[in-house]
């Protein structure tokens, strides 16, 4: 089984046909009757999705769906894990894993890629200057936002660090930061603002005249140290960065560190797992991160923790 971007790559027999819907760019519906024959027209509109039905319980697939490069069948996480036993399928076929609402131009490239694999050569994407708008997984660290960062005003290339505490009434005048002034941002910024992270360009810039996320989460940010010096605030803010309240809902263990909340679902992840290729989660949606501890009774009036609703104000991606 292949997991996040990576082909997982086995033996195999020919591919059979398997149908999917998909959504063009212009909003019409194509029936794609074999996947695997890289369909000529479907195949080169950048904006055409493909949805699918699970071979085993005949669900829509929602999220990760499992593809068989071999014999064409589909299958949703669960069904994939438990192992289920369907005609024509064997457990030794080539898996390739994508997101539901995956572009037809990335799904080719991955199909070709397996193909030329198993051919023992190595297939370059057809097509590789087309946005396919991103998939679940690790990001491209290539990919430019078309944005500066505020501190270094270098291009922004691979992620790029929103402020959310920050009003952005237009995407021109976010406060955007590449990753490794990020990681210094404590000393160029507010220390009480958050920031989210974007893995790669935006379809939909996140804008907002007021602030997305209030300044007034973390609980070490100088408000209870009034005699305290800017260096021994820092020191306070990165020294509390256990999280007790807090366990990842992917390893079970109470976040240390960094701590991504999704801004959508409301998925809480340690930093080891919202980097990993292992982690199974919508690739629209978007991470805000804590470094320091927070107060969950602040954090609860913002937002319903047992039934979290989306905090932007509308996607992004």
């Amino acid at each position: 089984m292949s997991t996040g971007n990576a082909l997982d790559t086995h033996s195999g027999r020919d591919r059979q046909g398997s149908s999917a819907t998909v959504t063009n760019g212009d909003s019409s519906s194509t029936t794609v009757g074999d996947i695997g024959e890289l369909n000529p027209h479907v195949f080169t509109d950048a904006k055409a999705t493909v949805h699918h039905h699970c071979s085993n319980c005949h669900e829509l697939i929602q999220g990760g769906i499992h593809h068989c490069a071999d014999c064409g069948v589909d299958f949703c996480a669960r069904c994939e894990v438990a192992g289920v036993a369907i005609a024509d399928h064997d457990e030794l076929h080539i898996m390739i894993k994508f997101s539901a609402g995956t572009t037809l131009v990335r799904l080719r490239d991955a199909l070709q890629l397996v193909i030329g694999r198993g051919a023992g050569g190595g297939v370059v994407p057809a097509n590789p200057a087309v946005d396919d708008g991103g998939i679940q997984g690790q990001p491209d660290v290539n990919v430019a936002h078309e944005i500066d960062c505020a501190v270094c005003s270098k291009p922004i290339i691979g992620v790029r660090y929103q402020c959310a505490s920050c009003p952005a009434p237009a995407a021109s005048e976010t406060f955007s930061l590449c990753e490794g002034c990020h990681n210094g941002s404590h000393e160029v910024h507010e220390l009480s603002h958050v920031f989210v992270k974007l893995p790669r360009p935006v379809i939909r810039p996140l804008v907002s005249s007021s602030p997305l996320v209030p300044p007034t989460l973390y609980k070490y940010t100088g408000r209870n140290m009034p005699n305290a010096s800017r260096e021994e605030i820092v020191t306070a803010f990165f020294k509390h960065n256990a999280h007790p309240s807090t366990l990842c809902d992917w390893c079970i263990t109470q976040i240390e560190g960094n701590w991504y909340r999704c801004t959508d679902c409301g998925k809480d992840l340690c930093e080891a797992c919202e980097t990993s290729k292992l982690l199974e989660h919508d690739d629209r949606h978007v991470f805000m991160v804590f470094r320091s501890q927070v107060d969950m009774v602040a954090l609860s009036i913002i937002i319903d923790l047992e039934n979290p609703r989306p905090i932007l104000k509308h996607p992004v991606y």
